[in-house]
Order: structure tokens, then sequence, then C-alpha cells
């Protein structure tokens, strides 16, 4: 139940409404009751939109809503209200009445504004602010409740010329298209009603129930002609935008009223004075005027259903004479809003071909300007569209028009075409390889069109990276074929100026850099030519173009030794150029591209010399008209110090030319203008001014179109010389010149005045910004101008003129120190009848003058400022208005405290005056916005509510404003997003107190309404609003809870996202995406999977049109309703085939940019902390299978693939490890998708190896891998390889990188198999490392390293240093590599001789690096050649040589030894002994190792060096190593009997070998031969037991066959057995068992059968273990230590020789004494019954493991001993 908190709200805001009106119908001016009155409303209008549905219902239900109905009607009748209270009424009605029907029915309300409208409509002489508000108040009505009225205009409706306000005009015009199209929407309204079944079911309506289309009415007519042929543009712009709703809606217009209406269009369009604010909607109802001509037909004829009508058609539309660049711009609209209204896929080829045939000349039109036009219309028409789908389309069929059999004009224009639609397209894949093929072959056929084709390669292989590779490598492998002097081959200039054309991200790509030092190299000039041609202009031309792409994209990659030969190359030019000029452009294009050149790395004085003489011989030789040269050489004087050159001449000689271009210019009309935006000087402003004042009218005049462009660049590039002249120290007599010339300008009668004024001011502004105040020409020029500028142009009519002319007139009053006298008289002085031009002039000077410094008469200009203001209002003129606005933003920087006190509330009183209907310009609201936004932060404004509600208000009017430029609306855009990032704003939730009834200015809530109302309200807008819109919805929701008010559904962003023609539009909307996924919860994150789910499976739009709805608007205030059920989508039932039930499918047009967009939030989700948490249960396994079925979209376009690879990289490192049990992996259920997706994935991403790569070494590592799944890995791994090297096969030098980087992950694919035993994973993976092509790849990184190390030494490697990869994979480390070439010796007998080669030059240079890890080297050394072993034997042996600090580590040392060993080249003594010696002396560590063992044997070294390394040895590295190696075998053979008895005695680990090489030859032990050397060989047998760690597995591997002999066993028990210390006792205590056991080994035994030998071995048995109870006597419990020492040997005592042996075993106890007797007894009754040895051992182990848990007592036997007496 809903509290009464919550529904009383709006009663209690009504009861105050009520109050405040009474107050102002007697205090009409109260401005405090105005804001209160504006602010109460402007909550309810942002309130009501975010109610639940149980609030709203209990609002309706109270009557509350009604009320407010009635009330706003009443007040807007009766009340004196302010045209923003006015609006938020508008706004409030609106979003009552969107969610009223039905519950509530408004439109009884209709009438009784109508009546009050009509009324008031009579009278035409005064303001009427209630006629206004009655009509804007009736539109909304009319607009949510269609209800049909009878209206003759002429009466009803304010007159569009007559009546005197301007604004009831503008509200009836934006009324008229609901009043006409009521009666049609009425008709709608009864059908819906009549027909709800078949609306619901999807049937068709009867078809003598539909409505028939509305015929517009004469008198209807007549109306909209006379507002379109009223004077004042804003009016006309309305009454335009009324007629094209009108045409939009359908209304259909007879012959007359079509041929009336069309030729008052054309001729708009074709005058002189046409607004560019009204161009777009002109040739939008123009474009709907061919539409209705067309009749709807399937585009046989253009604009008409014959081919005489279509003939008369295009004569009446393009008249030659008449064709201005407003009126191309205005005809292309035209021609791009038919296309959009009529062209469906299904005649979009018929279409695109009657556009085409436009291009036609006829004999007295020759349509030169005719591919402009329809290259505008095309790009119009494609990103109006929406659809990558739709766009590929047109592209495929444009490709049509490059054939060999189209005219040059038809190729030239889909070029033109094709550029602009390409750069929107997201997938290329389809269209460009057949498109980049046609561009190689058109400058074959027409060599003019090369550089409008290499602009369409170049976004071509931009956007496409198959073309963008065969680019480079072209351009790459044309180098080393380009000849001196022979012309450029055509393929070759093509791709040169694609790559020039590339923009700067591509350019600074690293693989990039190979390419363009290639070609630099190549066009570079090693001997002078004898003869200079053309050939030689070309060469020079792309030298310094490619040398300006080095400099200002790759400077940092080069070296100053490069730079220096760009230098001397240039000068060589330079002097070539000199002594041959020419007035060809190819001349020009290469003389001024060196001076572009030495802008950019900086001229000394010779090159400036030499620019300076190419100069003078143009001039001798005539050629003075290059206008270019002489462009580029102003540019590069102007950048350097101006005393460089010391030639005076030649520096008078420039200028004088600057001047003189300059003269031209102005006497051409065409003002100077900057090559980008802002150079030209600060506007005083801030970046929203600007782009604001750059959109007026008058301004316009001032930007050249494209022909101008070039030399309006050059004037730009001669005044800043000119003022470089003057500011450099350059002499007066400079100055005076340029003074001069500028006197004689201004006097100039044959030039244009405004753009003379502009040009000069442009001049003055830079000399006396720049000047030194302190010479005494500065202020007497000063003075002078002063009282010129002050007097001519501060009154000019053009703002940009009042503009420049108030900032020099600032300069110049601190120069002249006149700055307060003239602030002083301009106030006296002021007159209320003073020229509105004169007045906005001072207002722009005062504030530029007191906006800079600080001034005691900065009050009373800032006084004066304000009293124009409160005089003329916000409303009055735009010249005043817009000044005095403009001169508070320029001061209240420095002034913010004294204007903040004061500034406010004036502002304030003039937006809430109740009597404002004059219309206030959109400029002027503009400025409003830029002046509040900089008054917000003081704390007085944030405060005043009347601010934030004129804030709020003038927000408002922009946003709903289609007056603005697309630029503007732009640039507010952004700095209102600005200001909310703000630090000093806070920002605030609009409905944390909703009694409060007062909104902040900037509110988040509030401003994402008003950009989603916007996005809805102006269907079209440009795809820089669509960012800033992005841009600012990100802002707001990052503040406001995206999903409880306003939430943008994910759907529409889609939709917004497809329509993007730019990759930072599309960013911007993902972005969005991004802010709310991250804001959402778990309730409204299912939402937003549905949303991902229908998107991913949606079909485009041209393919799904029967089965898709529209997108549902980005604004969705019922959050509630929308939690259940997603409104945009229409269900389609499926095929009742497949399921009784008939289940219900979701379908929605979704394009590949918001798939792909859709894929990386999916990305992100389980990326970002915050939404992984929430990705948990149901949503994260309907997440998974979301993922993995999106990941099949990369085989059906290859776009997807570099973001499914990311995809699954991150479910793998997220999820890889993941169990839901302790031994079910949590991605079990997804294992075969995800398999099966990474194998797809892999093997295709040719473009993206390092992603793949990754995600193959991730995958491997996770709990899901098995041998299965990563054998297919591997395989996928192993077609990347042949599919990268068939790439990579025809062109060696640029290569993909790939190949590297992929046996890089095969390597690590091997190694994990190998550690987790995938025995066919690890064999598929040693065949891909074994192959030709693994070999191969191996090699190329081999040598890339080589040469790096070789370079950084300072070493230039004997071959070419391997390219620059073009997949930009920084993965050849060293580590890396070697494990590579580890792997593939592991896997081959011997390598193929590029990798051998590569391989040893790569290990010759890694064993001198330190801090390289040297363990993988033993494994390789083997199977390089000799050469490198020799080499790689000799370094190791140096280094090991090293002494002190430079001695290399012990791990180091050791590594190095068996490098040397590895090798099978052939050793010396004479350089082996010295370094074992020298390892030796220092007690090394490393001579402990086999290595050194091997060195010494294979370098047959003397025997005295060979036991001085056994004395280093371990004895357990002989038992545990894999001596004696034949080496070691031979050398023993070759050395005499003496010498190997003698190596045997002297080391312990001697006597082993010995004993090894013997067994190895199946000698008998001769140590153990005479009782002399018995002795000698027990000692160091015992010594060798004593040192090792496992003393009974260095017996076993001496002693193997140790049982065959009871006397060698004898000599082991006693001498085991024997020792004093009780350390060695416990450590040799189980080579005592082992010589017991070996005693009564049962395969002896049995052969011996019963033999005297085995009775012998029993009774040696038995005395053994009596002998051990005996030494064990001191014990407490001898008997039970002896059976936990020697388990297995008292358990054979009873479970092999009583069982086996009985008789022997009899006769041995009968031998004994009774004590002897008695201690066999206890131990055979101390042994469980049936218990092997093995198992006593067991048990024995398990007790001492768990000392503190009872041991079961075994069975104990019941043995009758007599029977054995």
């Amino acid at each position: 139940m809903v509290s009464d908190v919550s529904t009383n709200w709006l009663q209690l805001l009504l009861k105050e409404l009520r109050r405040i009106a009474a107050q102002l119908q007697a205090k009409p001016l109260s401005v405090q009751d105005q804001t209160e009155y504006a602010a109460a409303v402007q909550f309810i209008e942002l309130r009501v939109p975010v109610l639940g549905n149980d609030e709203w219902k209990a609002l309706v239900s109270s009557g509350a809503v009604a009320e407010v109905f009635e009330f706003a009607v009443g007040s807007v009748l009766e009340d004196p209200l302010s045209c923003i209270a006015v609006q938020s009424w508008a706004g409030a009605m609106d979003a009552l009445l969107a969610r009223t029907k039905p519950s509530v029915n408004a439109a009884h309300h209709i009438p009784q504004l109508w009546d009050a409208a009509r009324r008031l409509a009579k009278d035409r002489s005064g303001n009427n602010v209630t006629l206004h508000a009655a009509l804007k108040l009736l539109r909304v009505f009319l607009h949510r409740s269609p209800v049909n009225i009878d209206c003759i205009p002429r009466y009803h409706l304010p007159h569009p010329v007559k009546t005197v306000s301007v604004a009831p005009r503008l509200a009836a015009l934006e009324l008229v298209p609901y009043i006409i199209l009521q009666p049609y929407k009425c008709v709608q309204q009864q059908q819906q009603q009549q027909y709800p079944q078949e609306e619901r079911t999807g049937s068709p309506t009867p078809l003598n129930s539909l409505p028939r289309r509305l015929v517009l009415a004469t008198p209807w007519v007549d109306y909209l002609r006379k507002a379109v042929g009223c004077s004042i543009p804003v009016v006309r712009e309305k009454a335009l935008e009324s007629i094209c709703v009108l045409l939009k809606e359908g209304v259909v217009l007879d012959t007359a009223q079509f041929n009336v209406i069309l030729d008052m269009m054309l001729r708009l369009a074709e005058s002189e004075e046409i607004s560019s604010k009204i161009e777009n909607v002109l040739g939008t109802v123009i474009g709907f005027l061919l539409n209705t001509a067309q009749h709807g037909s399937d585009w046989t004829h253009f604009a008409a259903t014959n081919a005489a009508d279509a003939g008369d058609m295009i004569r009446r539309i393009f008249h030659p004479r008449a064709m201005t660049h407003a009126t191309q711009r205005v005809l292309s609209v035209a021609i791009g809003e038919l296309l959009v209204q009529t062209v469906s896929s299904e005649w979009m080829e018929n279409a695109v071909a009657r556009i085409f045939e436009l291009l036609q000349p006829t004999p007295h039109d020759d349509r030169m300007y005719m591919p402009t036009i329809v290259s505008r219309a095309v790009l119009l028409w494609a990103s109006r569209m929406g659809s990558d789908m739709f766009r590929g389309s047109l592209v495929e069929i444009l490709v049509r028009f490059l054939d060999a059999s189209c005219t040059k004009s038809v190729t030239h224009t889909a070029l033109l075409c094709l550029t602009g639609v390409v750069r929107m397209i997201v997938a290329t894949s389809d269209f460009a390889t057949v498109l980049w093929a046609q561009l190689l072959q058109i400058p074959v056929r027409h060599s003019s069109l090369m550089q409008v084709t290499s602009e369409a390669m170049a976004c071509l292989a931009h956007q496409n990276e198959v073309c963008g590779r065969a680019l480079l490598r072209r351009l790459y492998t044309a180098s080393n074929e380009i000849e001196t002097d022979k012309p450029l081959p055509t393929s070759v200039a093509l791709h040169a100026k694609a790559l020039l054309a590339m923009p700067a991200e591509f350019v600074q790509r690293p693989c990039v850099l190979e390419t363009l030092l290639a070609l630099f190299a190549s066009f570079s000039i090693g001997i002078t030519p004898p003869k200079v041609e053309m050939i030689f202009f070309r060469r020079v031309e792309y030298f310094n173009r490619i040398a300006l792409l080095l400099l200002k994209h790759q400077r940092d990659q080069l070296s100053p030794a490069t730079i220096t030969n760009v230098k001397m190359s240039v000068r060589v030019f330079l002097s070539l150029l000199v002594s041959n000029p020419s007035g060809t452009s190819l001349y020009a294009r290469a003389a001024s591209s060196a001076c572009a050149v030495l802008t950019e790395v900086g001229a000394s004085d010779i090159e400036l010399k030499l620019v300076v003489a190419l100069l003078d011989a143009l001039e001798v030789a005539g050629f003075s008209s290059q206008q270019s040269v002489w462009s580029a050489a102003y540019a590069l004087f102007t950048g350097a110090p101006w005393l460089v050159c010391s030639d005076g001449m030649g520096k008078r000689g420039i200028l004088a030319k600057a001047l003189a271009d300059v003269s031209d210019a102005n006497r051409d009309g065409v003002p100077c203008a900057a090559e980008e935006e802002g150079e030209i000087s600060d506007m005083g402003g801030t970046r929203l001014v600007g782009v604001a004042e750059e959109c007026l009218d008058d301004y316009q005049r001032l930007l050249p179109n494209m022909t101008q462009k070039p030399q309006a660049v050059a004037t730009w590039r001669a005044v800043s010389l000119i003022v470089g002249g003057c500011t450099e120290r350059a002499g007066e007599e400079c100055v005076q010149r340029v003074f001069v010339s500028l006197r004689e300008w201004c006097a100039a009668a044959e030039a244009d005045p405004v753009v003379t004024a502009w040009n000069v001011l442009c001049c003055l502004n830079g000399i006396f910004a720049r000047c030194d105040s302190e010479h005494e020409w500065v202020k007497t020029s000063a003075m002078e101008w002063f009282m010129f500028v002050e007097e001519h142009w501060l009154s000019s009519s053009v703002w940009a003129v009042r503009r420049a002319a108030a900032r020099l007139l600032a300069r110049l009053a601190v120069i002249t120190g006149k700055l307060d006298d003239y602030t002083s008289v301009v106030v006296k002085n002021f007159n209320d009848g003073e020229d509105a031009y004169r007045l906005s002039g001072v207002l722009l000077a005062l504030g530029e003058m007191h906006g800079t410094g600080s001034s005691v008469t900065a009050s009373m200009a800032i006084s004066f400022v304000l009293r124009v203001l409160r005089q003329h209002g916000v409303s009055g003129g735009m010249a005043i208005a817009a000044a005095a606005l403009v001169a508070m933003v320029r001061m209240t920087p420095r002034h913010s405290q004294l204007i903040n006190s004061v500034l406010p509330a004036a502002l304030v009183a003039q937006l809430l005056l109740p009597a404002m209907t004059t219309i206030v310009d959109p400029f002027v609201f503009v400025l409003l916005l830029e002046l509040f936004l900089i008054l917000l932060p003081h704390e007085q404004a944030m405060v005043n509510k009347g601010v934030n509600v004129c804030v709020r208000g003038v927000i408002q009017i922009l946003f709903s404003s289609r007056a603005l430029h697309d630029e503007v609306t732009s640039a507010v855009l952004n700095t209102v997003r600005l200001a909310v990032n703000d630090p000093n704003h806070t920002p605030t939730d609009a409905m944390a107190n909703v009694s409060a009834s007062f909104l902040t200015a900037l509110n988040s809530l509030a401003l994402k309404k008003e950009v989603l109302g916007l996005l809805e309200g102006n269907g079209r807008f440009s795809d820089s609003v669509s960012r800033a819109a992005a841009e600012m919805l990100g802002v707001c929701c990052s503040v406001v809870s995206t999903v409880d008010f306003f939430r943008a559904p994910l759907l529409r962003i889609a939709q917004m996202l497809d329509a993007a023609v730019s990759t930072e539009t599309r960013n911007a909307w993902i972005n969005v995406a991004r802010i709310i996924l991250q804001n959402s919860d778990r309730k409204h994150l299912s939402v937003f999977l549905e949303e991902m789910e229908l998107i991913m499976r949606g079909k485009p739009a041209q393919l799904c049109d029967e089965v898709c709805t529209r997108h549902e608007p980005l604004m969705n205030s019922n959050h509630e309703e929308e939690m259940g059920e997603l409104s945009s989508v229409k269900k389609t039932k499926m095929n009742g085939k497949r399921d009784d039930d008939e289940k219900q499918v979701q379908m929605v047009a979704s394009e590949v940019g918001s798939k792909l967009a859709v894929l990386s939030l999916m990305t992100e989700m389980m990326r970002q902390p915050d939404l992984y948490v929430n990705l948990e249960g149901d949503a994260l396994v309907r997440h998974l299978n979301l993922l993995f079925w999106s990941v099949s979209l990369a085989e059906v376009e290859p776009i997807f693939i570099r973001p499914a690879v990311n995809a699954l990289l991150i479910v793998v490192e997220k999820y890889g490890n993941r169990v839901k049990d302790i031994s079910t992996p949590f991605l079990l259920s997804w294992r075969v998708m995800l398999v099966s997706g990474m194998r797809r994935v892999i093997q295709s991403s040719v473009f993206c190896c390092e992603e793949s790569c990754l995600l193959a070494e991730s995958f491997i590592n996770c709990n899901l891998a098995d041998d299965n799944s990563v054998r297919r890995v591997v395989l996928a791994l192993m077609t990347l390889l042949e599919t990268l090297e068939r790439c990579d096969a025809d062109y060696e030098a640029i290569v993909h990188g790939g190949c590297g980087r992929v046996v890089l992950a095969l390597s690590a694919c091997r190694t994990r198999a190998a550690a987790a035993g995938w025995l066919q994973a690890e064999e598929a993976a040693l065949d891909a490392l074994a192959s030709l092509s693994g070999q191969a790849a191996v090699a190329l990184i081999s040598n890339q390293l080589v040469a790096s190390m070789a370079m950084v030494h300072g070493f230039e490697p004997t071959y070419d240093m391997i390219s620059t990869t073009l997949d930009e994979c920084i993965h050849a480390d060293l580590a890396a590599v070697l494990s590579v070439l580890e792997n593939m010796c592991s896997a081959v007998q011997a390598l193929g001789p590029t990798v051998r080669h590569a391989a040893g030059c790569l290990l010759c240079l890694v064993i001198c690096t330190p801090g390289v890890a040297l363990r993988p080297l033993r494994t390789i050394v083997p199977l390089l050649s000799t050469k490198h072993q020799e080499l790689i034997a000799s370094t190791a042996f140096g280094l090991l040589l090293q002494e002190g600090d430079e001695a290399i580590n012990d791990e180091d040392a050791t590594y190095l030894l068996e490098i040397a060993a590895a090798t099978t080249c052939e050793k010396y003594a004479a350089e082996v002994e010295p370094v074992l010696l020298a390892l030796a002396t220092h007690h090394r560590p490393c001579v402990g190792s086999l290595a050194s063992l091997r060195l010494a044997v294979e370098a047959s070294c003397s025997v005295a060096c060979i036991n001085t390394v056994l004395r280093s040895f371990d004895v357990d590295v002989l038992v545990v190593g894999d001596e004696p190696t034949p080496a070691t075998r031979a050398y023993m053979q070759h050395i005499s009997e003496e010498k190997r008895r003698e190596m045997g005695l002297a080391t312990a680990c001697g006597f082993v070998l010995l004993q090894l090489i013997n067994l190895a030859d199946e000698q008998q032990q001769p140590l153990f031969v005479g009782s002399r050397v018995m002795e000698a060989a027990l000692s160091r047998l015992m010594e060798a037991l004593a040192r090792s760690a496992d003393p009974l597995a260095l017996l076993q591997r001496v002693f193997p066959k140790m049982h065959q002999d009871v006397r060698l066993c004898s000599i082991i028990f006693t001498a085991c057995s024997s020792a004093h210390q009780p350390e060695l006792r416990r450590q040799w205590s189980p080579c005592v068992q082992h010589a017991l056991l070996c005693i009564i080994h049962k395969e002896m035994l049995l052969q011996e059968k019963h033999s005297s030998l085995v009775l012998e071995r029993v009774r040696l048995f038995i005395r053994a273990l009596l002998i051990l109870e005996a030494e064990s006597s001191f014990y407490v419990d001898a008997t039970d230590t002896m059976c936990s020492l020697y388990p297995d040997a008292c358990a054979a005592l009873t479970q092999q020789l009583m069982r086996y042996h009985v008789c022997e075993l009899k006769s041995v106890i009968q031998s004994l004494c009774s004590k002897e007797a008695a201690t066999l007894r206890r131990l055979v009754q101390l042994q469980g019954f049936g218990e092997t040895p093995h198992e006593s051992s067991l048990k024995m182990e398990g007790g001492s493991q768990h000392n503190h848990t009872a041991t079961a007592v075994p069975q104990r036997l019941t043995i009758n001993l007599s029977s054995y007496t």
C-alpha cells in the first residue's frame, strides 16, 4: 500500500502553485514568485515520469492528476507567466499525458485552449503572452490526445507576417501540423478501438477501413507560403519545419500546390541570402516534395513516374547558372532525403543507377557540379540508414561504377561516395577484396583520378586489416625496384599516395616504420642526375612527404643520423630546384613539400638561403604564380627565427610578396583562414562561444569555400609572416612598409570591405599581441590604429569583424594607456538612441579590455554592461544582447566576485519576465548558458534558486531547439558535460527529497531526461551530436541510478551504435552501455542479459523486416513494467512442427557493430570485479551460454575473431581453475563449446596471433585441459602456423610476425603435455615444432634476436635486420626462444640448415650475455654445426677461467661445463685440463658435475687430472648419472691396468666409477682379488657408503649381482654392521639388511636346491641375525629393536626359511647353543603369520610415522622348537 507521503506531494505542490499564482495576479513582475512557480512546475515535469506504477495509480485515483490539468490550463490562460514557466508546463503536461491514457481523459481541455487561442489571435498589434502560452500548450495536448479541430488559419491563427510578436507566430507554425493531421489521427484511433483483435494477432485491417491520405487544403498552403516568405529567418525556418512534418506524415498535395511549394523552395535555395541555418530543413522539404512526385515508384525514373516527367524535374531543379555552393548543399540534402525516404534494399540498385544518371552532361549543362551533389547525397543516405549491412550493400553496388565501361565523371563520383561510405562501415570483409582490385585499375584508365583513388584506398586500408597489410607489403617490395631514371610505376605511385593519405593512428604503428624507411631510402638520391626532369620533381615530392611522415609520427624511432640525412637530402633537392625553375604543378609540390620538411625538422641559415634563392628563381623565370610554394615558404620563415637568414634582400622580398598576396586576397574577397581550428587567435571566450559564433550567418561569409581554401590558407600564412616581420626584430624599415600596406588596403576602393577589415585586423592583432610596447613605433602606431578601428570597424554590421576589432582595441588601449579614459568616455556619452552595431562593438570592446586585467574603471564597465542588458533585455536585438553577454563572459573570470553579486539577479529578472514574447536568438541562449556555467561554481549562484531555474530552462530550450547547428548542439552538450564533471560541482540526486520541489541547475537526472528527449525528438542529427549525447549520457548515468530513472534500454543503445558512422561515436555509446551495466544490480542484470541475447541473435534490418519492429524509445520511464517484458520486440511464432507448445521467440534488428559491442561488454562483465560478483548462479550460466554461442559468429565475419579470442581468454582465466566440487571442473558443461570455439578462432586468428596464443597457453593450464583437448588446440595452432606461412610466402621482408608467436605457444603446449603425461598432445606439438614451418619460424625469430643483440652491443649484423612484424606483438624474448629451441631439439635428430645456423649464432651470443638462463643450451648444442660448437666450447672455457669480480657464479659455471661437455666437436687436453684444474683449485662446485668428467675423458686428460676431478665429485652423482658413457669406457680401455687400479683406489668416486665400468664390460671386481688390495678397496667402498645420501642405492648400483657372491655379502655385512658410530649404523642398516637378504636370495637358493651351499647360506644368515641381536643387547628389548631395524630380514626367517628350507634351518638350529636358540625363538615369535617381508616393512614404516598411535599386536605363532632340536 502506498503511503500518504508519496501520494500527497502533488497536492501540496498544487496548493503552493495556487498560492503563487494568486500573488502573481497582484505582482506579475515578482521575480521570487516567478522563480518559485517555475521551479515547482519543473519539479512536476521531472517527477512524474519516474513514479512507480502503484504511486501513479494512487495519484490518479486521488484526483490530483486531473486537478493539475485543470490548474495548468487555467493558469496558462489567466496568469502572467514567464517563458520558462510556460516551457516547463509544456514539458509537465507532456509527461502527464504520456502516462494518463486511458486513466485520465484530458481531451476536454483542448476546446478551452483552442477557444482562447482563437480569441487572442485576432489582436495582432501587441505582445500577447497568453496567446503564445495557449498555442504552446495546445500543441502538447494535440500531440498526446488527437482531437479534430475546425480551423481557418487566416482567422484563427496569428498571421505569419503581420502579427507583431514573433513568439505567437512560431507557436502557431509549430501547431499547424497537429491541427491538419488531427482528422487522420482520429480515424487511426477509431480503427485501433474497432479492430483491437486484428492488431494483436497481426491480421490485416480491412481495406475499406484504412484512413484515406489527407489532402492539404488551399488555405493552409497560403498560410505556409506567407510564412516561408517572411523576412524574419526564424519564422521562415519554422514554416519549413512545419511543411517538412506534413510531408513526412503523408499529406497529399495536388499538382498546383506541389508546383507552388516546389517553386518557392527552389527560389529560396537559389537565393544569395539563404541562411546556413535553413539549408538542411530546406533540402529536407525539397526531398519530401521529390518523394511526392515519385509516387512511391520503384526508381525506374528520378522523382517521377515516367521519363518525360523525370527530365522536366531534373531541368527544373538543376540550374547551372544559379548553382551556388549553398544551392549545391541544399540539393544534396534533398536528394539524400529522397533516397532515405524511398529506397529499400530491393530498389537500392535502381536508385543508385538513377542518381548516377544525373552525371550525364547535356548540351546546355556540363554538370560539373553534379559529382559533389551526388556524393554528398549518397553519404547522407548512408549515414541516415543506420545499418552496416545496408551500407555494405551500397558499397557493392557502387563498386560496379568503377568498371572500365564507366566514364571518368561516374568513376570520380563513385570514388567520392565509396571513400565516405567505407569509412562508416564496421565489417568490410565482404567487399574489400573486390574493391581493392578495382581501385588498383582506376589510375591505369584515368591518371587524373589517382589522388582521389589513393584516398579511397587509404580509407579501405584503414578499415580492413588485409588491405592495410597489402598496402605495406606492396610498398616494401617495390622499394627495391624503384629506379632513379625511370618514371614511378603507376601501381607504386598509387600505393605511395595511399600511404601518405593514411590517418595518424595507422602511420604511428611500429610496423609502418620499416616501410617508411625503405621508401625513404629508395627515393633518396645518391648521385645528382645530369638532367632534371618531371620524374625528378615527383621523386622529390615523394621523398619529402615520406620524410614528413617519419618526422611527425615516428620521430622518436629515428636516429640522429637519419634526421641529418633528411636535412642533407632536402638541401640537395633545393639546390637542384633552384637551378631548374618550372611552372608545373609537380615542381610546385616538390618545392612546397621541401619547405614543409624544413618547417618540421628546423632550418638552418643555409636552407633558408636556398629557399630564398628558390623564390627568387621562380620570380625571375616568371613563375611567381606558384601559390603553394610561397605559402609553404611563408610557413617556413614564420616558424624560423627572423634573424637566421642574414640576407636582407631575401627577407624583404618574401615580406613584399606576402603583402602582395594579402592585397590580392582583399581584392578577390578571400579572407585568411587557418589550416586548423583555433589557429587564428584566441576568440576571447570559450570553445562553446567560438563554435556558436562560427555558425552565425555573417561569420559564414568569412569562411572560404573549397575553391578558395588554398588561397585562404596561403593568406593566413602570409599574415603570420607579416606579423613575424614586425615582431622578430626585422627592423623599422620592414615595420614601416607593413603599416603603409595596411593603410593602403584600408583605403582601397576595389577590395571587399568586410574581407579587408578581417585580414587587416588579423594582421594588427598578431602584431600588437607580440610586439614590445617599449618601442616608440609601437605606441605611435597603436594610437593611430586605435582611432581608426574605433571609428570604422567597431560598428561593423558583421559580428566577426566587431569581435576582432574589439580584441584589437583592447590591446591598443593597454599599449596607449587609454583603457580607463575610453571606458569613462563611453559610459558618459552613452545615449539610448545609439546605433545597435556601434553599441554592440563598444560592449565587446569593454569586455575585452576589462577581461584581461584589473583597472580602476572595471566596476564602471560592469555597471554599464548591466545597464544596457537591463535596458535592452536578452530578447532585444541579437547584436546588443549577445555583445553584452559576451562582455560578461570575458569579464567574469577576472572580476568574478563583483559580477556574481549583481549579474545573476539581473539575468534571472530578464528571463522570468512575464511579458517576454519576443523571440530570443539561439545564439543568445548559448551565451546565457555559458555565462551561467561560469557563475555556477560560485557559492551565491549555487544557492540562488532563480539561477538554477533559469539554467534548467535554458538547457531545456537549447536541447529542444532545432535552430542550432549540429556543431553548436555538440558544443552545448560537451560544455554541460564538462560542467557536470567540474570538481566544484557536487552531484546530487533529484529524487532524494521529493518534498523539496527544487532542482539544482545541473541535476544529472534532469540532464539525462533532456538528452534522451533530444535524441528522441530530433530524428536527424549528425554523428557529432550523437557522440556528444552519448558522452553526456555517460556522465549522467554515472551519477544517477540508471536502472531506476529513465533507463536507456540496451536495445535502443544498440540502434544508436549501429547508426553511428565513426569509431569514436560507437565507442561513446559502448561506454554508455558499460556505465549502465556497472550501476545495475542483479535484478536488472538479468534484463541486460536478455537484451544482450536478443541483440546477438538478431539479424540485420534488411533480413528481418517482416519479424522485427522498431526499437523502443531511448527514454522509458516506466521501469517496473520494463522489468517484466521488453516492449521493443515483437514475438513471432516459430514453426509449430518443432514444438507442440508453439514457443515464442523474440527478434530484433541488430548489426555487426552492436554485436561487437555486446561481445565486448560480456567480456568486460567478467573482467570487472563489481560485475563479476553479480555473475553467479543462473545469471552466470545464461551469460556463458550466450558468450559461447556468440563466439560462433567468428566463422561468419572475421571481425569477430579478435573479440571472440578475448572473450574466451577471460573465461579461461576466470573460470578455468574453478570447480563445482572437489573433482568436477566448473566449465565441464561447456567443455565441448569451449574447445570447439577455441579451435575455430585460433586457426582463423591470422591478425591476432598474440591473443590466440595467449588463449592456448591459458587453456593448457586450466583444469579442463586433457590429452584430447590440448591436442585439438595444438592442431589449431599448427593450422594457424601454416596459414601464416602461406601469407608470408611471397613477402619475406614484411611478415606477420605471428609464426614466431605460434611456435612459442606450441612449445608451451609441449612442455605442459610432457609434464602432464598427455602423449598425443605432446606428439602433436613435437611434430608441429619439427615441421618445416616450425623450423622456419624459429629461424626467423632467432635471426631477429641475433640482429637485435648485435645492434645493442654496437655491431652490425652480417645480414639484413629482420623486419618489424605486422602484428606488433613483443614475443621474441630470449628465454622463450631458447625454450622453443630446446623443445624442438628434443623432437628431432637433426636441425635444418637455416634454423641450425640461426640457433648457432644465437647461442654464441647468449653464452656471452650475462643474466641469461643457460640450462636450455645443453639440449640445443649437440645439434648445432661443428663450427658453432667449437666456438661455444671455447667461449665457455674462457668464461670459466675468469676470476675475481668477473667470475661467473657457481650455477652458471655448472651449466657452462655441461654445455661444453654436450658439444660433439673434438676437444683437447691442453684446453680442458687448465680449466678443470683451475676450477678444482678454487673449489668450485661445478667440478663435481658429470660434465667435468665427460670433458676430461673426451679430451683424454691425464689420470691425475681425472683423479682431481673425481675428488670433487659427490658419489651420488655417479650413482644417479648415466656413467659410464662410451667415452669413459673408451678412455679406460686406452690406459693401462695399473693406472686403472690406481684410479680406482685413489678416491671413493674412482672406485665406484671403476666398478661401474667393470659392470658395463661384464668383468669381475678386480679390486677384490688378493688380501692386500681387498683392504684398500673395502676402505674406498666404505668411504663411498659413508659419503652417499642413499648407501643402499649405491650398493645396489655398484653390486647389482651381490646375491651371487656369498663372500661379498659377508664382507658387506661385516663392514656395515661393525660401524662404531651410531649415525653410520642407522645409515647403513638398509645395507646390512640388503646383505642378509642377498645371502638367502630366493633365486640363488632355488638354483642350489638342497646342496651344501644352501645350508651354508642359511647358517650364515642365522649367524648374522644372532650377531645383530647380540650387538643390540644393550637395548632393553634387544629382539624388538632388531626387528624394527631389520624387519625384512627378520620376516624372511619365518616367511621363507621356515616354509621352504626347513631341513637346512633345522640343521642350523641343532647346532646352536640354548641361549642362541632362545634368541632365535624370540625372533620367530615376534613375526606375524602369513605376512610378507614387504608388508612387515610397511607396518614398521607406518608405525614409525604414527608413533603416537598404538600398534596392533601381531598374531603369535605357536612353534614347537623341540621338533627342530
